[in-house]
């Protein structure tokens, strides 16, 4: 046995000893003595001493598994003891809603925890200067009316239904079909022109500065909107012990600087996503969009599995917490540092990764055979949920524009989240996520709805239809008015002129002088072009 040889069993038993100092009681001093034995041992060892040591030797290497790196030692047994739980499992915060939410008790305000009224007044602001950019384009002023907090509301409600009713793919002039076949409190809330021209419009930054902030990052069209809602999911949810980082797929096939192919995914082109999950209850509480390469600056992050999962766990490090990761993320440096930073990782190793022992790898070994190897803190042996629940009621539709498929997977993430604080406030309350985001949409398009019920410029019908989904009593007037005649409603009261035509719409006495004669045609032409908003005003 060379010096090298001897050198590195010396190592390996000085490593032996200090693993498992703790099970075997042994102190300090014992192994010292133990070391210092050793030492002398070797120095002026015989040649019978030398034979006893090697087969002693050999009974500690069978212990071990050496790591294709030469430097990654794991034991065949563990030395682990049944005791008090160890300080990196102690969970220093509670599962739960936190306190900034646990006062919110309707679908509504649970809701408004994600999606708030600052998000709200971001998109539009935002798509207010977009409108009037392109204002321009339009011969009527009131085709290109901007928007308010009332009505993004009601278009995102709009959208939830949408995807309740697994209408995200059809053709949007089904949904608005009035034979039948479309969704009444679409037709109630709003125009299908109206839909179409928020749609095209919506933003989420201001265009004005967006090219000198695309020169730092690639997100600009998005960043600010996306970072608000993550940060209200970490301020609104504790998670529980358990959670998982896995990577989502925003479908999307147009033009996007950093759209990703993943066969294994049911898109397989789209938008990369990482998330952390809570395991338990499905609750998203970080998420990070992959950019690929970005420019030099601020957001010039990296994007290696390692970096990654230590900027995404961030907020929850030091919390005792344990961690589920696929072969993508782990490695064993990864779960080095995590558990000094008090957190657990379980997850599968590559084949490729050198930490592994090559008789982990063998095609030698038996069929269900097990093979384990443990070391003071690791152990080799071998989270498409929240995606799943995303298509099941998915809120997006067909577009060309990246960021507007990004805030489609906001919207899922914010239903699936504040149905989550919602069951957690109201544990008495059993409801299925299908009616509480219809009930969700229906409180969002409701004040639309009523607006429109006692608008006087829109057809009589949509009126109608509007106050009986909005709950309010309208009385709407019939053409027949008592008596033969009135004044004129337009005619200066001086005149006096009397006439027997009223307006089919608002029911006000009208002369010759203010009356329009008009086809059917031209009359169904002009109701249609109200419903389009002539004005809500």
């Amino acid at each position: 046995m060379d010096e090298f040889e001897q050198n590195r069993i010396l190592n390996m038993l000085n490593d032996i000893v200090s693993d498992c100092s703790e099970e075997l009681g042994i102190g300090d001093e014992n192994i010292s003595e133990t070391e210092d034995h050793l030492s002398e041992n070797d120095e002026y060892a015989t040649e019978e001493e030398l034979e006893t040591s090697d087969e002693e030797t050999d009974q500690f290497e069978r212990r071990f598994l050496w790591g294709k790196d030469k430097l990654t030692k794991w034991r065949k047994d563990s030395c682990q003891t049944v005791g008090r739980t160890r300080s990196h499992n102690i969970i220093t915060q509670l599962p739960g809603p936190k306190l900034v939410s646990r006062d919110k008790y309707s679908i509504v305000d649970c809701f408004k925890l994600f999606c708030d009224d600052i998000i709200i007044r971001t998109i539009v602001t935002c798509t207010n200067i977009y409108i009037e950019k392109i204002s321009t384009n339009f011969k009527r002023q009131i085709d290109c009316r901007q928007t308010d907090f009332q009505e993004i509301s009601a278009l995102i409600g709009i959208l939830i239904l949408a995807g309740v009713n697994k209408l995200g793919k059809q053709n949007i002039l089904d949904l608005w079909d009035t034979t039948g076949f479309g969704i009444e409190s679409f037709h109630a809330t709003m125009s299908i022109q109206r839909f179409r021209f928020l749609l095209r419009c919506l933003r989420f930054d201001d265009i004005r500065d967006r090219e000198s902030r695309r020169e730092i990052d690639k997100l600009a069209p998005i960043r600010e909107v996306f970072e608000m809602l993550v940060h209200n999911c970490q301020k609104s949810y504790s998670v529980g012990a358990f959670v998982t980082i896995d990577e989502e797929l925003v479908k999307f096939r147009d033009k996007c600087p950093f759209k990703q192919y993943l066969p294994s995914k049911p898109g397989k082109y789209g938008i990369k996503i990482f998330a952390v999950v809570d395991s338990k209850t499905m609750y998203s509480f970080n998420m990070e969009i992959y950019p690929g390469k970005q420019p030099e600056g601020p957001y010039n992050l990296l994007n290696n599995p390692h970096p990654l999962v230590m900027r995404l766990m961030e907020p929850i490090l030091d919390s005792g917490r344990n961690l589920t990761i696929d072969n993508f993320f782990t490695s064993v440096p990864l779960a080095k540092d995590l558990l000094n930073r008090k957190i657990t990782l379980v997850g599968t190793l590559r084949k490729n990764k050198r930490e592994i022992p090559p008789e982990m790898l063998s095609n030698k070994r038996k069929e269900y055979d097990s093979l384990f190897g443990f070391t003071k803190e690791l152990t080799i042996g071998a989270v498409d949920t929240v995606d799943e629940m995303c298509g099941r009621y998915d809120t997006g539709r067909s577009c060309k524009r990246w960021p507007l498929a990004i805030f489609f997977y906001m919207l899922n993430i914010t239903g699936i989240n504040s149905q989550i604080i919602y069951i957690a406030n109201n544990p008495n309350i059993k409801i299925k996520r299908r009616i509480f985001l219809r009930n969700l949409a229906m409180e969002l398009i409701k004040p639309a709805i009523a607006k429109r019920a006692a608008s006087t410029f829109l057809p009589r019908e949509i009126r109608i239809k509007a106050a009986r989904i909005s709950g309010q009593q309208l009385r709407i007037e019939t053409t027949e008015r008592e008596g033969s005649s009135g004044r004129c409603f337009f005619c200066p009261r001086a005149k006096d002129r009397k006439t027997k035509n009223s307006c089919g719409k608002c029911n006000k006495w009208i002369c010759k002088d203010h009356l329009k004669q008009i086809c059917l045609d031209c009359s169904n032409k002009y109701e249609n072009a109200d419903e389009n908003e002539m004005t809500d005003e």
